[in-house]
């Protein structure tokens, strides 16, 4: 991996820990702290855009182990000062009654892409770096919690008031029907939304651009869980130059996520021996 791919990895990674941090942060929407966990149905009173009267979840957690599988994603993104773009990409696929696990990690920089891979089963963590003749392995056994690993990169609404929610109205998810919320545009712009843009050429602070549009969006369907939440800027320099930072973060097939051992397993096997 050259030193360039490392930094939009390392970069990556702070971000989204950044994004994990607790309240010793900055506050959020209305400087409250809110709980993200509350029981109750995530629909809407009509989507009239006027308040968060429906804003609710249920524990992501438990409904997901409840579920038995998902798969779980998160995608950083962003456009540096000088034009550069660099993407961060996490995908977890989970079943629960097989025990089993698949992660693939992926870092881009516009042209190339690289990453590596984890497959987790019987108690046993398999992960493999590169590719073709320059992959090489690792293995070493454990218990691993399949979802709290994958929920780690979302549930940020939990750490911001939910007060400056605005029900927009219906759409559809991954084949579900969702309630999408959005941050009104009077709102303190959550401390979350502020991370990220290193490691795609140089971005500043938003602080020091002409102008910033702040972004953050929840979509939570018929039973209260939260299927996605986007969050980030896009700015503009005095010199017409465009940046921009953007997470993502989404949980899909839900109850009809099925995990297979990848092609490579066998190697991993035989490298440990």
């Amino acid at each position: 991996m050259t030193a360039r791919k490392a930094a939009v990895l390392v970069v990556a990674v702070l971000v989204l820990l950044a994004g994990c941090t607790d309240g010793s942060s900055p506050a959020g929407p209305g400087g409250g702290s809110g709980d993200g966990g509350t029981d109750g149905a995530g629909g809407s009173d009509g989507g009239d855009g006027t308040g968060t009267d429906g804003f609710a979840t249920t524990d992501r957690e438990q409904v997901l182990r409840e579920a038995g599988s998902f798969t779980a994603t998160w995608r950083w993104s962003a456009t540096g000062l000088d034009g550069e773009s660099g993407a961060f990409d996490v995908t977890h696929t989970v079943d629960l009654e097989a025990g089993r696990s698949v992660t693939n990690w992926a870092s881009s920089d516009g042209d190339d892409t690289e990453g590596w891979q984890q497959f987790h089963a019987d108690g046993v963590t398999y992960t493999r770096y590169g590719s073709g003749e320059d992959a090489f392995y690792t293995s070493g056994a454990g218990d691993t919690d399949l979802v709290a690993s994958s929920l780690a990169y979302g549930g940020l609404y939990a750490a911001a008031d939910t007060d400056g929610l605005i029900d927009r109205g219906q759409e559809r998810f991954d084949g579900v029907g969702v309630t999408r919320y959005e941050l009104d545009e009077s709102a303190t712009v959550p401390w979350f939304a502020m991370g990220g843009g290193g490691g795609a050429g140089t971005v500043s602070d938003p602080d020091q651009l002409e102008e910033v549009d702040w972004t953050y969006a929840v979509l939570v369907d018929g039973n209260g869980l939260a299927r996605q939440e986007t969050w980030g800027w896009t700015g503009r320099t005095a010199d017409g130059r465009t940046v921009s930072y953007e997470a993502v973060y989404s949980i899909t097939a839900v109850g009809s996520t099925s995990v297979d051992e990848p092609a490579w397993l066998s190697e991993a096997k035989a490298s440990a021996n």
